[in-house]
Order: structure tokens, then C-alpha cells, then sequence
């Protein structure tokens, strides 16, 4: 059986547990769980009146700030040499650590913000935000709204396809068509945002150098 098939199993079998306990363990970096079907659900659910919508967002955001504060706290407390040793098991490169030292000097908060939308990144970003020691409060706060958004986004899709199908298995095939899409139209925004911040920073460098 997949990861995915094992997923949508847990999922049905335990409802809230499930949303919480899945959305903590994709944001410890762990491979084989995505939040696109977690958050579905959440919205599947909502629609369904299986659950109040109040409970589901909780049980989300809270396995969301679960993981990620743990992830945050292994990247500060373990430090630069620790992700550098045993990094490759939380999917840690040399080359991306290093770009994200550069990423967190100059844009931390809003690196934070847009990375919990990011496919890939949603997941990573904690770790060197810990290595940059951004202030906990802080990241905790860019982390939470980065989340809602993407909790929102992607419960909302769950919401609006739930009352066209029989089952889940249906609705994640209908869904296929939007989330593909979706996730590359944000990765491109985060990337053009990035784009204009980089050119931002050097134009105000060459003018506080040329006065």
C-alpha cells in the first residue's frame, strides 16, 4: 500500500486525531506525508457536517505549529554542525543551508511567511530559521499566518469540491486538476517576490553606499 492509500486509511479511521497527528509529522520534514490530501480532508470534512469547522482548523493548525516548532527547535539547538552530520535525513543540503544563511539575513520574516506555501520549502524552511536563530515569537507568528493561509487555500478547495462527490477518493481526483497548478503558481509568486526583494536590497545598498 502507498503512503498516500495509507494516509487517506488513517485519515477515515480517525478524523481529528488524524488531521493533527499528520500535520505535525509533515512539517518534522518527513517525506512520505503531504498536507495537500491532510487539508482536503479538513474541508471534506467541514462540508460534510462531520465535524465544526472551529475544531478541524484547530486540530490543523495546532499538528502544523507542533511540527514546525519542533523542526525550528532542532535547527537552533542542534545548530549549524548537527544539520551538517545527520541534516541529509531531513532532506538538509549543504548548498541549501547555506542559501538559506543568505535568505534569513536579509528577509527572515517574510522568508517564513511565504515558505509555509511553498511545495518543498513549507516543510524545510524551519530548520535554518532554528540555524538563523530567528527569535522563537517571531517565527512562531510568520509560521502560524503562512499556515492559516495555506489551511485556507487548500480547506477551501476541499470545501467547494466535497458537495460534488460521493467520497474522498473522488474528490481528491477532482482536485488533482487545481492543486497542481496552484502549488506552481505560488512557488512562481514566492520566487518573483524574492526576485523584487533582491533587487530592492541591492538598489538601497548602492544608494547607502553612494552617499
Amino acid at each position: 500500500m502507498d503512503s498516500l492509500a495509507l494516509t487517506l486509511d488513517f485519515l477515515q479511521d480517525y478524523g481529528l486525531l488524524a488531521l493533527l497527528v499528520l500535520m505535525a509529522v509533515d512539517n518534522l520534514n518527513v517525506p512520505f506525508v503531504l498536507s495537500e490530501p491532510v487539508l482536503l480532508y479538513g474541508g471534506y470534512l467541514v462540508e460534510r457536517g462531520d465535524h465544526n469547522p472551529a475544531a478541524v482548523v484547530a486540530c490543523v493548525l495546532t499538528g502544523t505549529m507542533l511540527g514546525v516548532m519542533i523542526s525550528y527547535a532542532i535547527g537552533r539547538y542542534g545548530g549549524r554542525t548537527y544539520l551538517e552530520r545527520h541534516g541529509r535525513w531531513l532532506g538538509v543540503t549543504d548548498r541549501r543551508l547555506h542559501a538559506a544563511d543568505d535568505w534569513f539575513e536579509r528577509y527572515g520574516d517574510r522568508a517564513v511567511f511565504l515558505g509555509r506555501m511553498v511545495p518543498v520549502l513549507r516543510t524545510f524552511i524551519s530548520l535554518p530559521a532554528g540555524v538563523a536563530e530567528m527569535p522563537a515569537r517571531r517565527f512562531a507568528i510568520f509560521s502560524l499566518l503562512g499556515a492559516a493561509a495555506w489551511t485556507a487555500i487548500m480547506g477551501g478547495i476541499g470545501f467547494a469540491l466535497a458537495r460534488q462527490v460521493d467520497d474522498f477518493g473522488s474528490l481528491l481526483t477532482k482536485a488533482a486538476p487545481f492543486v497542481g497548478p496552484l502549488k506552481y503558481g505560488l512557488l512562481g509568486t514566492a520566487v518573483l517576490v524574492f526576485i523584487v526583494l533582491v533587487v530592492r536590497y541591492r538598489r538601497r545598498r548602492a544608494t547607502t553606499a553612494a552617499s
